[in-house]
């Protein structure tokens, strides 16, 4: 589904590949930082890309496959017109976000 979510935005299918870098694919994982799911995404970063987090009912989209994905899709889009289409650029300042 992945695959499918960023050759839908145009993007290469090979950034999944950005998610198993920052999270080995493991929905649970949680950075010292408070980073949460695939694509590691800080609380602000996922309320900014239209991502829900509310844990006082155990919800938190970051950890949501689909709806992660297509938040980082549009991370990555917006960082790569910031980088005029330079999508190494883009790719370097992910996590500065």
């Amino acid at each position: 589904k992945m695959t499918q979510i960023l050759r839908a935005e145009h993007l290469p299918a090979s950034l999944t590949m950005v998610s198993m870098v920052e999270s080995d694919f493991n929905l649970f994982d949680e950075s010292p930082s408070g980073a949460v799911g695939w694509w590691q995404f800080l609380a602000g970063t996922a309320k900014e890309y239209g991502l829900i987090i509310i844990p006082e009912q155990q919800i938190d989209e970051r950890r949501d496959v689909e709806k992660s994905t297509s938040a980082a899709a549009a991370m990555l889009k917006k960082l790569m017109v910031r980088w005029k289409g330079d999508l190494k650029m883009a790719l370097a300042s992910y996590n500065q976000c």
